[in-house]
């Protein structure tokens, strides 16, 4: 099979995709925004105490036809050139998996977060042919001081909503998207979308939905790439958002309702931060195997058993609502309440009476108190949150 190397630009990387010479074309046309030359390209710097880059080319082959259709073969083509730069840039930039949509006047750029076939193609495609500018429909990479880096892929179009990843590739000037604007592009708002469908689409549906911080980042999480891998990896992605407005869902039937939306989310004011940083230690366990869990017998907690954090890659805590969230690995954890009160105060090993006797001191008395943490301290062992002390 006679085959021809296309030279594109993806990630501030140069990826040399080497692709059956009767495709080429076509593949070239539907990369023709991540061409070297192209106006989308930009390059930003990295995040402060990244890794040395590693600017080496990639190189990427496509299947060869026949093994599949060519829809196929060209969507696995822009899931492997993602996937081979994702890897690359580990650490070095904050990447998530989100459309990116720039205001044209400004530059700044809002985050549509959202699961593989869930809206995000198909929101950013209707906000970037009306006058925003296409960043992404995939991957939003973040780098110094909030700059954004365009990867203007082919647009990923579900071809039946059944199968939501087999997908048709389209250049984004075929399918009338605008380029970001000239300049420097920030970050603004990330907003995950909440398509409404069916019987809980009742009523006003379209809206945008202030939602605390740490619900949000448990959202945005499992929609980013080798965030365990960035030091201080809560803190970091905290203050991205905050700086944007905070976290918010938008809410909809149908993406054509939310225009105004997404001009109230760009024009959000910037938020404090509010959190106390704990910055964890996870060893060299791969982060991105499963949190080990501690199942045990309610009766050895009463017994004395002396429990700890569990390793942990980073955490937030409010101390004022008695609120946290704990980056396990790559799995995020909400806390509220008792359970935030028993982690603050497991950095040393504890035992349920000490354990009681902090949280009666710091909320009051109460005839349960023992019975309460018991409980809560068998159900963060068993999550994994805390761990034995043997």
């Amino acid at each position: 099979m006679q085959t021809v190397t296309l030279r594109l630009r993806v990630f501030g990387l140069d990826v040399d995709v080497d692709v059956p010479a009767e495709r080429a074309e076509s593949i070239r046309s539907q990369w023709a925004w991540c061409l070297p030359d192209s106006p989308a390209q930009r390059d930003i710097a990295p995040l402060p105490r990244a890794p040395e880059l590693n600017d080496e080319p990639l190189i990427v082959t496509r299947g060869a036809d026949g093994e599949s259709d060519d829809h196929i073969a060209d969507y696995n083509l822009t899931t492997s050139i993602t996937r081979e730069a994702i890897g690359r840039r580990a650490a070095q930039f904050v990447m998530l998996h989100a459309g990116g949509v720039a205001e044209p006047e400004t530059g700044r750029v809002a985050g549509l977060v959202a699961a593989s076939g869930t809206g995000k193609t198909t929101a950013t495609r209707h906000f970037c042919s009306r006058g925003y500018g296409y960043v992404s429909d995939e991957s939003l990479i973040i780098g110094e001081a909030r700059t954004v880096m365009p990867y203007p892929k082919p647009l990923s179009v579900v071809i039946d909503p059944s199968k939501p990843y087999e997908k048709t590739q389209h250049d984004p000037g075929e399918v009338g998207l605008a380029f970001p604007p000239a300049g420097p592009l920030t970050l603004g708002p990330l907003v995950v979308l909440v398509r409404e469908r069916g019987e809980e689409a009742s009523g006003d549906v379209a809206r945008l939905e202030h939602i605390h911080l740490f619900d949000g980042l448990a959202q945005v999480l499992p929609q980013s790439s080798a965030m365990p891998e960035i030091p201080g990896s809560l803190d970091v992605l905290a203050r991205l958002a905050q700086g944007g407005g905070g976290i918010h869902e938008m809410h909809y039937r149908e993406i054509a309702e939310t225009e105004h939306l997404l001009r109230r989310a760009l024009a959000l004011e910037p938020l404090e931060p509010f959190w106390s940083h704990v910055p964890g230690a996870w060893g060299d366990t791969s982060p991105y195997l499963p949190p080990e869990q501690f199942p045990v017998d309610p009766d050895r907690v009463a017994e004395g058993l002396e429990v700890e954090r569990a390793r942990f890659v980073d955490a937030l805590v409010d101390d004022e609502v008695m609120e946290a969230i704990v980056l396990l690995g790559a799995t995020p954890v909400r806390m509220s309440g008792l359970a935030t009160l028993v982690w603050d105060a497991s950095a040393e090993p504890r035992d349920l009476e000490q354990l009681t006797a902090q949280c009666v001191a710091e909320l009051g008395d109460h005839p349960d108190a023992t019975a309460l943490v018991q409980e809560t301290l068998v159900q963060m062992l068993a999550d994994g949150v805390l761990r034995p002390v043997e």
